[in-house]
């Protein structure tokens, strides 16, 4: 029981108060899930609530997220849930990499019938998935396919689609392997890249991007230079 008292200090007789301990547990996702695709959550929730011949109330769980290349939890989706009834959430796959999700049940008062009292809140575990996509498309132009040695080119080109902190890289194809000469970190779609040839070999030459936050690795078609 709990006793109140009023704003002069006075108190009230004491009365009883029930806590009620809820809960809600939702399956594991699927491990990985197309980009523009839904993950698909099935979910219980028990309010604690036992009285027979009375109607339990429903609550709205909320889905919290923490997407790929953020720090902030942000809600995703909203479903009213019944007691002692699995549910279904769907929550949009809008971004590639790694996701965690959680789902919250609020805090309510007991309903009447039931003792006076509140439900306390919920909240799952963490559940993580994966939402994969195609690699990204990259291409490459040379500024001249064939420059005077002691001259520089300019290699030029667009990653669809990127994000922000991808990292593209420069190589020539020599001694039977790709191998790096130089690399960009993107902020937008684009790169570009200036090199001075430091010998009149011929070369081929791509970008190259490696697989990163659900993504596999992506790479240009090469191009031959030509150094005279």
């Amino acid at each position: 029981s709990v006793k109140a008292r009023n704003a002069v200090g006075s108190s009230f007789a004491s009365r009883d108060f029930s806590l009620y301990s809820s809960s809600v547990t939702c399956a594991k996702p699927a491990s990985s899930v197309a980009v523009g695709k839904s993950i698909s959550l099935s979910c219980l929730y028990d309010n604690g609530l036992r009285e027979v011949n009375v109607s339990p109330p429903s609550v709205t769980l909320t889905v919290q997220a923490l997407k790929p290349r953020s720090t902030t939890w942000t809600t995703v989706a909203t479903k009213t849930a019944p007691l002692a009834n699995n549910v279904s959430i769907s929550i949009p796959a809008t971004v590639t990499g790694g996701w965690s999700l959680r789902v919250l049940a609020p805090q309510i008062a007991a309903p009447a019938g039931y003792p006076v009292g509140i439900v306390r809140p919920a909240r799952t575990a963490t559940l993580t998935t994966t939402v994969t996509g195609p690699a990204p498309k990259l291409t490459l132009k040379l500024s001249s396919s064939t420059i005077r040695y002691g001259s520089s080119v300019t290699f030029s080109g667009t990653s669809t689609p990127y994000f922000a902190g991808q990292k593209v890289y420069l190589q020539r194809y020599a001694s039977g392997a790709w191998r790096s000469v130089t690399s960009r970190t993107l902020s937008t779609s684009g790169y570009r890249f200036s090199y001075k040839p430091t010998s009149r070999t011929d070369y081929r030459w791509r970008v190259w991007t490696p697989a990163a936050y659900g993504r596999p690795a992506g790479a240009s078609a090469s191009l031959l230079l030509t150094v005279q």
